[in-house]
């Protein structure tokens, strides 16, 4: 796997001044990870990015306590969210292309692996028993209030198929779940999902909540025009 490092990137540039990190050491949970981005505009634009399950980024942060411009265990995918949100988007409803000055990462799982079949023995048994309860719950309730007291950010919402990525849905289903109750039923945010070169507006109250993965997601200067 390839990783990436915050420090002279050459797709984005980090205001490492305004990073963030919630996390839990002795968990291995990462909650939220709060990135600022140096943008040439005056208007704060937030955008609430929703995965998985945190692979490594920031990892030296949580267990070394290491600066955000010393990390170099960035992921794949967080390297391209952040690529594709700083170099800019189109958004459905939005006339103009939307950049982001911070990202801020949730995840529907926030145990932190680089391999998302260890969901189904951290949160599920071979009985289809549901584990750590508690600790989804509490990860939820931290996203809802992510969303909430930030009003005015769009949430994009990239968390792949859970097959895929070797998820069983004894172990999806049921953090969706938790996901419509709590977060999905109190924030007034709107919510996307990437199609087709652009972000889209879906109903996040449907039954299976499948979305593109955050890797595929692509710029506007990725996107060939149409001829």
């Amino acid at each position: 796997m390839a990783y990436y490092s915050f420090k002279n990137n050459a797709d984005y540039k980090v205001n490492f001044d305004e990073c963030d990190c919630l996390s839990d050491s002795a968990k291995n949970s990462r909650y939220v990870l709060e990135i600022s981005l140096e943008q040439n505009f005056i208007a704060d634009k937030t955008a609430i990015v929703i995965l998985m399950n945190p692979s490594s980024s920031a990892k030296a942060r949580i267990f070394c306590n290491s600066e955000f411009d010393e990390l170099e265990d960035i992921d794949r995918t967080t390297n391209n969210v952040l690529k594709v949100l700083f170099n800019g988007v189109v958004v459905e409803g939005k006339k103009e292309i939307q950049k982001y000055s911070k990202v801020v990462f949730c995840n529907l799982f926030p145990y932190m692996t680089p391999n998302s079949k260890d969901l189904n023995v951290i949160y599920g048994d071979k009985n289809g028993n549901y584990l750590n309860i508690a600790e989804m719950c509490k990860n939820f309730l931290i996203m809802k209030h992510t969303i909430i007291d930030t009003a005015d950010a769009d949430v994009l919402c990239g968390w792949g198929r859970a097959s895929d990525k070797g998820v069983k849905q004894s172990t999806f289903d049921p953090a969706i779940e938790i996901f419509k109750s709590q977060v999905i039923a109190t924030a007034g945010n709107p919510f996307f999902l990437f199609n087709r070169g652009k972000f889209k507006k879906f109903s996040a109250d449907s039954a299976s909540l499948y979305v593109p993965h955050a890797s595929t997601w692509k710029g506007v200067n990725d996107v060939k025009p149409k001829k």
